[in-house]
């Protein structure tokens, strides 16, 4: 028989950036100067520093590889390293997006939809 153990809030976050900072470590970028606490400090705000949306730490839909509103680290210009500067915690689906397209495509597509009115 297994125990589940209930985190609380602070704990979860605290292991998720841990893991975020974990991951990024491992690339092993030049100047890597961010730490647990900046990231957990991020993921406490709640929501992504460029759009605005809230994280979202549910198990990806069943056809997804990963929830696209779950927090993730981005360089601002990956070419260097994760510093206080060059770094940011977004959504997964914006930096995968952001990753896919090259600068002016990507601001192309944001202003698009952003000046778009869905509903």
């Amino acid at each position: 028989m297994t125990t589940k153990i209930k985190l609380g809030r602070d704990n979860f976050i605290e292991l998720r950036a841990a893991k975020l900072w974990n991951r990024a470590k491992s690339r092993n970028k030049p100047s890597f100067q961010i730490t647990k606490g900046w990231i957990k400090k991020r993921l406490l705000g709640g929501c992504c520093e460029v759009t605005g949306i809230e994280f979202s730490y549910d198990k990806p839909k069943p056809h997804y590889n990963a929830n696209p509103f779950s927090p993730s680290l981005d360089r601002i210009d990956s070419r260097k390293g994760y510093t206080y500067k060059n770094t940011q915690v977004v959504i997964w689906g914006y930096n995968v997006a952001k990753s896919f397209l090259d600068p002016d495509d990507f601001e192309r597509l944001l202003r698009g939809i952003n000046g778009h009115n869905f509903f």
